[in-house]
């Protein structure tokens, strides 16, 4: 009977180990899937840029501060006019604008948004699943992508046109 109980006891010390260590190793991998999908969302892809995302001065002191103060009025300002027209959208819709398309032809026409100026390469890229600061989404200014400097297969912003074999691009 003491033979059979150690048995018994033996056989539930080695599967509480088992269990341990596997719940050490979901923990182990949960916090690396966490890590990876916080560092995919901290930081956009790099050829993306936040409107109103200024970056920070490198000096400190009373003229970092006043240039830091310059900085996040200017980021304000930025962001300001698109969260206006998004906050007006949702209020009339009941919902973000689904994708860039629909923030510029809709958006940004219907609610006439001044939106910062951007050099002739570039253009708005507006993502509903974003980070700002509240539930707006998030406008990038990224370069445009031409069906000449685009990598074959690669993925066309939204708006584009891929041009039929043999036709010239639209401009």
């Amino acid at each position: 009977m003491d033979q059979l109980a150690g048995q018994v006891d033996a056989q539930k010390a080695a599967q509480k180990e088992q269990e341990a260590a596997a719940a050490a190793a979901k923990a182990d991998a949960d916090k690396k899937a966490a890590d990876a999908a916080a560092a995919a969302q901290a930081q956009p892809p790099a050829e993306q840029k936040k409107v109103g995302g200024r970056p920070a001065p490198e000096f400190g002191g009373y003229f970092g501060a006043i240039a830091g103060a310059r900085r996040h009025v200017m980021n304000v300002a930025d962001a300001l006019s698109w969260i206006q027209g998004v906050r007006s959208f949702k209020a009339e819709e009941g919902r973000k604008p689904k994708n860039s398309e629909e923030f510029m032809k809709v958006v940004v026409t219907k609610y006439d948004l001044q939106l910062p100026r951007i050099e002739a390469d570039e253009e708005y890229l507006y993502d509903p699943n974003g980070e700002s600061d509240g539930d707006f989404g998030q406008l990038y200014v990224v370069k445009k992508q031409t069906a000449e400097s685009a990598p074959p297969g690669a993925a066309q912003t939204p708006g584009s046109n891929p041009a039929p074999s043999g036709a010239p691009a639209p401009k």
